[in-house]
């Protein structure tokens, strides 16, 4: 439900008493800027980690005991007899471990209850930025109505249960494709488990930062459009991290990354169109094959947000005085 009504009363009534240069230094006031909820993206990230090296020392555990036996390292050879049937048997027990594992609500302390709780604390923050913001223009923390949420934050769980499962399923691929590999190539047993560790290491680091990120993003995304849309607002500024991380940064990490990020922080969007910026809000251009077009938080690990574009909503208020 639609709260636009309600705020262009607050609005109208705080301008009431405005002189006309007063109001022409209202409609140029600064908004909030949207914040990106950093330190709950890490905790996530541990948590998706950790669910993993449970993982890994369980397949850890399972191959300490058959590796020596199928291959010689004082010889740098494989043993061709039975190493193909043991490999089978390994693989099929470790994937019906993993799955007692998430049947029973294991790791991530019952995954599907330990997201959605991430879930709600994603919403509380991103309620809580959205009050402050509509204070700085109305003098009250408005809210919206968020009768839809429930079921979001259940699809949103049900999902990322889902991508940590096959996480674990990938980990079981590679390290099929590893010991395969070993055993075609002749490799000795400490080259076999550098490529063990190094994938172990990668699938709990990379990995699990890259869901984290991506699916805190896209949740923040998600709720954040919903509460500027219900409030009226097709209008947002894109607003980069500004760190060195950002895509397309010059002094920064991926100062070549196209699409860049960089190229859109603080131009004027809308959520109708992902295609075309503003630099005043009046005049719309269509974006630059450097820019990207989605909108913040869409794109894979985008750490960008939408922060309030208050003058057209602002106008509208006044032109109804």
């Amino acid at each position: 439900m639609s709260r636009k009504n309600e705020l262009l009363l607050f609005l109208r009534l705080k301008m009431q008493g405005m002189t006309k240069r007063q109001r022409a230094a209202f409609k140029k006031v600064k908004p909030l800027r949207q914040l990106y909820p950093v330190a709950l993206e890490r905790t996530y990230a541990k948590e998706v980690s950790q669910t993993l090296k449970n993982v890994v020392v369980m397949a850890l555990a399972k191959l300490e005991r058959r590796l020596p036996t199928w291959i010689k390292s004082s010889e740098n050879a494989f043993r061709n007899d039975a190493a193909d049937t043991e490999l089978e048997a390994y693989l099929k027990e470790l994937e019906e471990g993993i799955t007692a594992v998430f049947a029973a609500g294991g790791g991530i302390a019952g995954a599907v209850a330990y997201v959605e709780q991430l879930a709600s604390r994603v919403f509380q923050f991103q309620q809580v930025m959205f009050q402050s913001q509509t204070k700085v223009v109305t003098g009250i923390p408005l809210d919206v109505d968020y009768n839809w949420w429930p079921e979001a934050r259940k699809l949103w769980a049900n999902e990322n249960h889902r991508l940590i499962k096959s996480l674990s399923q990938e980990y079981i691929t590679k390290l099929n494709t590893i010991l395969s590999t070993s055993f075609q190539s002749g490799w000795s047993y400490a080259e076999t488990v550098e490529q063990i560790m190094k994938l172990s290491d990668t699938m709990t680091g990379y990995r699990a930062r890259l869901i984290a990120r991506d699916q805190v993003g896209k949740l923040q995304y998600a709720i954040t459009r919903h509460q500027f849309e219900s409030m009226g607002m097709d209008g947002y500024l894109w607003v980069t991290a500004r760190d060195e991380r950002v895509r397309g940064n010059p002094f920064g990490k991926y100062p070549k990354a196209i699409p860049s990020h960089w190229e859109i922080d603080d131009k004027i969007c809308k959520w109708a169109d992902p295609t075309i910026y503003s630099e005043d809000g009046r005049q719309w251009l269509k974006r630059t094959p450097l820019m990207p077009s989605v909108h913040p938080g869409q794109a894979i690990m985008c750490r960008c947000v939408a922060s309030p574009y208050w003058l057209p909503i602002i106008e509208e208020a006044e032109n109804l005085l």
